[in-house]
């Protein structure tokens, strides 16, 4: 992405070209997003068709919910709840050691009855085709910045990180957080997991706050600059008695992020 403004000073002028250090999203994530089907309790889900399989490990942690949680899931269009005091998990794809995250809360991930995990298979994709391109494109910059890509710097153990991206996928999937702006709608998932003043968990919280800060300023660009240079603002440069020079404030405080280069440009 190029961003362009100009500065003139009659005749002659020059061009500042702005580059973005962030790499856009691409298709390839080393994240896994995991498929779940819209079965309200996965065991060994089977399909004809499917030829590819891959299973999940549950591994628990000793993080839990400060509050119940009450919440809608939009694919199965029912409503579940995860208790206060029930102990939040990380996933794995038991043949590769990938990190795999829900993106339909509230599914049974345990067969409480055969004492299994459960095998899905990759072609089942209706939950994830049925999010929408909005929010589609979130949970791909969620993962981006989330664990474990991380192209920001998250404190906290892996767990912590893990639950905090797991966290906002679901703000998502809900409907509790806004697929364009990123900002929340509705709080029930943070305090579920982080009580009323969001004194609990405050591992998770400090991940879950960074991933989010770094979303909402993704969009986010120079303030005196444009991404048209047909919009392109002017700025007239004064004399000091040594030099030309013109001082220019970002009030969107994304100039670390960008990379300031000139050309020299003339002006008739």
């Amino acid at each position: 992405m190029y961003l362009l403004f100009y500065i003139y000073k009659f005749k002659k002028g020059a061009m500042l070209m702005v580059r973005t250090k962030l790499n856009r999203l691409t298709a390839m994530l080393l994240s896994f997003i995991m498929i779940l089907s819209s079965f309200s309790a996965l065991t060994a889900v089977e399909t004809e068709a499917a030829t590819d399989k891959i299973t999940l490990e549950l591994n628990d942690t000793n993080i839990k919910w400060a509050k119940t949680v009450t919440f809608y899931e939009p694919f199965s269009k029912k409503n579940y709840t995860h208790w206060q005091g029930q102990m939040r998990h990380t996933l794995r794809i038991k043949e590769t050691g990938k990190v795999a995250y829900c993106i339909q809360p509230g599914t049974y991930m345990y067969d409480f009855v055969q004492q299994v995990r459960p095998t899905l298979s990759v072609g089942e994709a209706d939950a994830w085709d049925a999010l929408g391109d909005e929010k589609k494109s979130a949970i791909k910059l969620i993962m981006y910045f989330g664990y474990p890509n991380k192209h920001i710097y998250l404190s906290g153990t892996d767990a912590e990180q893990e639950i905090a991206t797991q966290l906002i996928i679901w703000e998502i999937v809900c409907g509790y957080r806004d697929p364009n702006n990123y900002n929340l709608t509705d709080d029930r998932f943070a305090k579920g997991m982080f009580g009323n003043s969001y004194e609990q968990n405050q591992g998770v919280f400090t991940a879950y706050d960074k991933i989010v800060d770094s979303m909402i300023g993704y969009n986010k660009i120079i303030s005196f600059s444009t991404p048209q240079s047909r919009n392109a603002p002017t700025y007239t440069m004064n004399w000091n008695g040594t030099k030309y020079t013109v001082t220019l404030t970002d009030k969107n405080n994304v100039l670390g992020k960008y990379t300031l280069t000139s050309a020299t440009r003339t002006s008739d």
